[in-house]
């Protein structure tokens, strides 16, 4: 019994070790709004990507659960269509550090950019997401 028990553990913890996480995220701004995503970590640079409205961009990745190290931030910009002024944002994606927090706890994690801040997905199919608000630097 013990071995079972033993190899059960084993088998979970290696699952924890190897866990893919998605990250996903939409522009759901304003019309006529191209979102500018440049997505990084300490050792990935996931390069610029330009979202349309409505339309996504994701990328998947194994978090290091022995040194809880994985961190993923993302810089945003999109000009306003009546200002003209090109606002930007940060934001973290994903931080292993804060795994237990709403938006690291989930596998397939969803980032909506509206004009009002960010939004993420709730976990386990919660029906209202949980809005963060984004304090844009206008240039």
């Amino acid at each position: 019994m013990r071995c079972m028990l033993f190899h059960h553990c084993s088998l979970v913890f290696s699952l924890q070790l190897f866990r893919i996480k998605h990250v996903e995220v939409w522009n759901r701004i304003v019309p006529n709004s191209i979102l500018k995503l440049h997505c990084k970590s300490r050792d990935d640079d996931l390069g610029e990507h330009f979202i349309p409205l409505d339309k996504s961009w994701e990328w998947k990745f194994q978090v290091n659960f022995i040194l809880h190290s994985t961190l993923f931030w993302c810089n945003m910009e999109w000009q306003d269509p009546v200002t003209k002024s090109v606002l930007r944002a940060s934001f973290d994606a994903y931080n292993a550090r804060k795994e237990s927090e709403f938006v690291n706890n989930c596998n397939r994690c969803a980032w909506v950019a509206r004009q009002d801040g960010i939004y993420h997905s709730p976990p386990l199919n919660q029906w209202r997401p949980r809005k963060y608000n984004l304090y844009y630097n206008a240039y």
